[in-house]
């Protein structure tokens, strides 16, 4: 490597004071520059275009996947709104709330209060009444009320 470059052409001497001359610049060197300047300019718009597409793309495919999410979203939501405007929805909507739709009655079942077991009374004879024998129970089934019971029951005319 050449730690200095030589040149054949020795350097003109020059005063301090003198002022420095300057070459002229030749239309060669000004088209050169222009076309320095244009390739600059090319080069940076070719590269800003570059990047616009770029995101343009990126934004592009994120809008067409937001569509497709909506889409489906959509669909989800008319058959969700289908299935709630049915009467079986509601009515199981009603049930659940406590509250029934319009024009059934609601029977509520509850069940009975408890009662106290009674406790057996002392029996004093002569005062207690006592239940007939199962022999001694005939004149309590010859009552009219009770046949026409039995025929209706029975099918009977």
């Amino acid at each position: 490597m050449l730690a200095r470059l030589e040149y054949d052409l020795p350097m003109p001497k020059r005063d301090i004071g003198e002022p420095r001359v300057s070459r002229p610049i030749t239309v060669t060197q000004v088209v050169g520059m222009l076309a320095l300047i244009l390739i600059v300019f090319f080069i940076v718009s070719f590269a800003s275009k570059a990047v616009e597409t770029y995101r343009l793309r990126t934004w592009l495919h994120d809008m067409e996947q937001e569509i497709a999410f909506m889409e489906r979203e959509y669909v989800a939501l008319t058959l969700e709104k289908q299935r709630r405007e049915a009467d079986a929805w509601i009515d199981q909507a009603l049930k659940e709330a406590g509250r029934v739709p319009p024009g059934v009655m609601m029977v509520r079942v509850e069940a009975p209060e408890a009662v106290p077991t009674p406790q057996p009374r002392e029996v004093i004879p002569g005062l207690t009444p006592r239940l007939p024998e199962a022999g001694e129970i005939g004149p309590l089934f010859d009552n009219p009320n009770w046949k026409a019971w039995m025929d209706l029951i029975l099918n009977r005319e």
